[in-house]
């Protein structure tokens, strides 16, 4: 818990302790990115925000992942309270600091490759303290740089006091990126939270399986989350006010 928001929590018998909880269930954005975009060697992930470590769920054994963390508490807490990332299947390494420094860092190292990532997962907007400088144009600017061509961003925009759906989906537009919006209803009886999930992607394949398509949430006409409405955020340019939930 940090204030009013929980970040994440785990079973604590041994035959649920691994399974798909909280903001990662099996059906949400992530569940479905994780399971219809496999690579037979594996899959390098990027995690911008560690929480708890639950995404790691989804890990195949050939796959990489690379945690972003600010703050070493979460680090601790991760580590130490919670076995997610030591039941992992996949290796992982955490890198601490803010993780916009890290990978423009890890961009210059390799020369303006980037890391290429398969995955790259944001989740790190949970909370009403928005880390602004992780959502501006510049910023996927710099993630993209990091993402391999048919690879997939995707962002946990589940919010209790903010729509940030137009956020994503007018960056998205900016780089000419497919954006979709799929939402998971919670199920308490398997720990499962209501939540919200932007996918970018030029990956075609990917946006066009039946069952992707089929959790895609529509937008109706009168519906508010429309993306012409607010302006591209930069790091010159926010607005918050614009995104308060009624």
């Amino acid at each position: 818990m940090h204030g009013r928001i929980e970040h994440g929590f785990q079973y604590l018998s041994p035959e649920h302790r691994r399974d798909h909880v909280s903001y990662y269930g099996p059906e949400s954005g992530i569940g479905l990115v994780m399971r219809h975009f496999q690579r037979p060697d594996g899959r390098r992930i990027g995690v911008v925000g560690l929480g708890v470590g639950t995404v790691v769920t989804f890990a195949e054994p050939r796959d990489e992942v690379r945690f972003y963390e600010i703050n070493p508490a979460v680090v601790r807490l991760a580590t130490e309270d919670f076995s997610y990332l030591e039941d992992s299947r996949a290796p992982w390494d955490i890198v601490l600091g803010d993780a916009r420094l890290a990978l423009e860092k890890e961009l210059d190292e390799t020369g303006g490759r980037g890391r290429g990532y398969d995955l790259l997962v944001l989740d790190a907007f949970a909370g009403d303290a928005l880390p602004v400088h992780l959502l501006t144009r510049e910023a996927f600017d710099l993630y993209l740089q990091h993402l391999v061509p048919d690879g997939i961003l995707v962002i946990n925009i589940s919010n209790r006091y903010l729509d940030l759906s137009p956020v994503a989906g007018v960056i998205a537009a900016a780089h000419e990126y497919d954006a979709v919006l799929i939402e998971d209803w919670d199920d308490p009886e398997w720990g499962i939270y209501d939540t919200w999930w932007m996918v970018m992607t030029r990956n075609r394949s990917w946006i066009e399986n039946a069952e992707v398509q089929e959790a895609i949430y529509e937008v109706p006409d009168n519906d508010t989350r429309k993306f012409d409405h607010v302006r591209l955020w930069t790091d010159d340019y926010s607005n918050l006010f614009q995104l308060l939930l009624k």
